[in-house]
């Protein structure tokens, strides 16, 4: 079975020179997997999944996984954040994803483990729908 995704990006992050962007255009899913694995929250912050493969309307397709984080603390949103993962047992905390630059905060009740990242991204990059998503959460 191909994949509904067309193209993965993460981005790396570096001490003491500009951030650089990494794409693949049709990824397997152990592109995807060792991708959200290696995210630290610090220097691999994010991904994103998307169904198109035009890299410059990355930022304005609706229809994006972004995943923000690492070390076992993931959120995961759509482009335009009319979507977002979100455990019902969270708290309203707020919580700092993504450490370096300009860093991503979010609600501990939007944090997911790495097993439920995986799972909610295999679904995204089988699907690339978000109403499965919202099945699933």
């Amino acid at each position: 079975m191909s994949s509904a995704i067309k193209l993965l990006m993460s981005v790396q992050y570096f001490d003491n020179k500009p951030y650089k962007e990494h794409y693949i255009l049709s990824p397997k899913w152990s592109d995807v997997e060792k991708a959200i694995t290696q995210m630290d929250d610090y220097y691999y912050p994010y991904i994103q999944l998307s169904d198109i493969e035009e890299k410059e309307l990355i930022y304005e397709d609706n229809n994006v996984l972004t995943i923000f984080g690492g070390n076992n603390r993931y959120a995961l949103l759509n482009a335009n954040d009319s979507w977002k993962y979100e455990d019902p047992k969270g708290e309203d905390t707020e919580v700092r994803l993504w450490k370096s630059d300009q860093g991503f905060f979010c609600k501990e009740k939007h944090i997911a483990s790495l097993k439920k990242t995986i799972e909610l991204a295999n679904l995204f990059y089988n699907t690339a729908s978000y109403e499965e998503l919202r099945e699933k959460q």
